[in-house]
């Protein structure tokens, strides 16, 4: 198949941490603009990767062994994953093997490249700043995502047909590429779109949920990059070291998910977010990646609604910050919501 797939970014909203054990809530958002996965006839199989101010061409031939390049990285470890019968069949649930069978198939293919030469091109360049800049919009799990589909696509099978096998096949490479079991929340929401219901575990679950009185949001950018993979390691070192303290927290976390989703005005919405948001910085605090937000007072002589807005740290850190709701003329970059998710352009 051949063609131009569209891949969202997308957005913690609640639920850090959380989301990264089994039956963790979160609640996430998929937001424009989109990854490009553009999947085109050549004259020999290459994969290009288009990511701020670098274009990289990668050779599927070279050696996974090694340092890797974090632009080739998403590719080698798709491949690594589509390309190992073992890896694909683990990535589905024992009660999904039926459909991995068939994917399988899928992936021969694949390891084999029996099929006509293909360029698969990953533009990434819109979830980044002219200065080459990550934007925060999870532009390396909606990348993989579109590798994943490439692929797929590049071997006959229409990855729009069951989102969920990209969803499966991408969380275990993202997996992969990361070096550690990440939550998944981020594939889920590229892939399906829209806002959803978020549910940690080894075979991650999504569900699109609705929020009304949920405003348009804008984002600033916070202090400093966060690594993932060191945000994650520290939270586990903190339940081996304080079980029942992160129990109770993440207790308070499937609450609060819930009571947010039952909400139904925009004064109940905020009132649960802002426990959500201290939840977040006190949770952050223990963990030792603090999530806390400055909040400058309103100024009645030239406040025109910008310091009264709501904001909240997303994800690990303060590197994204949330702001509710978007205001012309205020401090941060509007937000779009993707309700589609991974489609045909």
């Amino acid at each position: 198949m051949r063609g131009q797939l569209h891949i969202p970014g997308n957005l913690l909203i609640a639920g850090e941490y959380a989301v990264l054990t089994e039956g963790g809530l979160g609640v996430s958002m998929a937001v424009g603009p989109p990854v490009l996965a553009r999947v085109a006839d050549c004259n020999e199989f290459r994969l290009v990767a288009r990511m701020g101010a670098y274009t990289t061409h990668w050779s599927p031939d070279a050696s996974l062994e090694g340092p890797s390049n974090h632009r080739v990285g998403v590719f080698e470890h798709t491949l690594k994953i589509l390309t190992d019968e073992s890896c694909v069949r683990d990535a589905f649930s024992p009660g999904e093997q039926k459909l991995a069978e068939r994917i399988v198939e899928v992936c021969r293919r694949v390891r084999s490249r029996s099929f006509d030469p293909v360029e698969i091109s990953v533009d990434t360049r819109s979830l980044f700043t002219r200065d080459g800049r990550k934007l925060g919009y999870g532009s390396s799990a909606a990348a993989t995502v579109a590798s994943v589909a490439g692929l797929l696509a590049a071997a006959g099978y229409d990855p729009v047909s069951d989102r969920r096998v990209v969803q499966r096949l991408a969380t275990a490479a993202h997996r992969s590429l990361q070096g550690t079991v990440g939550s998944g929340y981020d594939i889920a929401t590229s892939v399906f779109g829209g806002m959803g219901l978020f549910t940690g575990g080894v075979y991650p679950r999504y569900q699109r949920v609705l929020l009304p009185w949920f405003p348009q949001p804008a984002i600033e950018q916070g202090e400093k990059p966060q690594s993932t993979k060191g945000a994650v390691d520290l939270f586990k070192s903190f339940q081996e070291t304080e079980p029942d303290r992160a129990r109770d927290l993440l207790e308070r976390n499937q609450r609060l998910v819930r009571k947010l989703l039952d909400t139904i005005t925009s004064e109940d919405g905020f009132g649960v977010l802002h426990e959500i948001r201290r939840l977040g910085e006190e949770l952050g605090e223990l963990v030792g990646v603090p999530a806390d937000v400055e909040t400058a007072p309103p100024d009645p002589a030239s406040d025109t609604g910008c310091s009264r807005r709501f904001r909240k740290a997303l994800g690990a850190g303060n590197e994204t910050i949330l702001v509710l709701p978007h205001v012309a003329g205020c401090p941060g970059r509007a937000i779009i919501r993707d309700d589609e998710g991974l489609r045909w352009a």
